[in-house]
């Protein structure tokens, strides 16, 4: 659906189509909420950034927009995830390395590689990323998948201005309703996807003897 297409659809189903109690910009932040929240709580915006490592340095900022980064590759190749615990330990014990990139690790607002990139290498990050603010002429990024649960978030947003709607606990629990199923349904496509990965020592780069 288009931008238009969902105000309209929830203008419709408060039967104010043509009445002026909410306009364009105010619906447009409203859907914004929306989306922020399904994006935060299901992970609907899948989103790649590329850019280039530079020559002995390991941080590197996370997408302003990401929410999660689910992989990293360098060069082309996947990169290993580790707990920063592990990448702190094997800095402490081999601080000079240096090399190809084999892991990353996150803290805060910033992901490291390790072995520190010895040259420029090209970086691929995969994210979640949360929405931008719509405008008339966006495409929305929330999957079309997932628009008639938009339809009733907005219109669940909606009802609160029309004081006294008799329709508002309806339209918030087939949001809430709607925004369950989306999770479900995400988790499922995650575990497909295998970024659900259960950790183990022989998955670790770290077991109980220290640094394999």
């Amino acid at each position: 659906m288009q931008i238009s297409q969902i105000l309209a659809a929830a203008r419709n189903s408060l039967n104010g189509l043509t009445d002026g109690l909410w306009s364009d910009a105010e619906l447009y932040i409203s859907l914004y909420m929306v989306e922020l929240r399904m994006s935060r709580e299901a992970r609907t915006i899948e989103n790649t950034y590329d850019a280039q490592t530079v020559a002995g340095t390991a941080q590197y900022i996370k997408p302003t927009r990401a929410i999660e980064i689910v992989g990293v590759t360098y060069n082309g190749t996947p990169l290993n995830y580790m707990d920063y615990r592990q990448y702190y330990a094997m800095n402490v014990n081999a601080s000079t390395s240096s090399g190809t990139p084999a892991n990353y690790a996150f803290r805060d607002d910033a992901f490291f590689l390790y072995p520190t990139p010895d040259t420029a290498g090209d970086l691929q990050v995969f994210t979640y990323d949360e929405p931008d603010i719509p405008t008339a002429n966006s495409v929305l990024e929330t999957p079309s998948a997932y628009h008639d649960v938009l339809v009733d978030g907005l219109t669940a947003r909606m009802c609160p201005k029309d004081l006294g709607h008799p329709l508002t606990v309806y339209w918030k629990a087939e949001f809430e309703n709607g925004l369950e199923r989306v999770v479900q349904f995400s988790k499922r496509r995650k575990r497909g996807n295998k970024y659900n990965v259960v950790k183990s020592e022989e998955t670790l780069n770290t077991n109980q003897f220290g640094i394999t």
